[in-house]
């Protein structure tokens, strides 16, 4: 009982610090984040395109659009699952 109320403490700690650096409209994308395109995402979250699409058009998804073509910042991403998740 005692490492799970630990385990999400540093959760919690996480998605605070994460928040931070999402909330700050000066920080778009840190210089080392991976920056993934339509085959990469439905890669990691083994979806398909038009899953994906849905999405990004349902605004459940970060994305941007240049020129056509979707791209997702990994690290945006993987904040945006792990607070869906602590949501539920």
């Amino acid at each position: 009982m005692k490492s799970k109320d630990m385990s999400l403490s540093v959760i919690n700690k996480i998605v605070a610090e994460l928040e931070q650096l999402f909330d700050n409209p000066t920080i778009v994308i840190d210089i080392e984040d991976e920056i993934l395109q339509d085959t990469d995402v439905c890669r990691i979250f083994k979806i398909s395109t038009k899953t994906l699409r849905r999405w990004c058009l349902n605004e459940d998804f970060p994305y941007f659009k240049l020129g056509g073509t979707y791209y997702y910042s990994k690290c945006q991403l993987y904040y945006h699952v792990l607070r869906k998740q602590l949501q539920k």
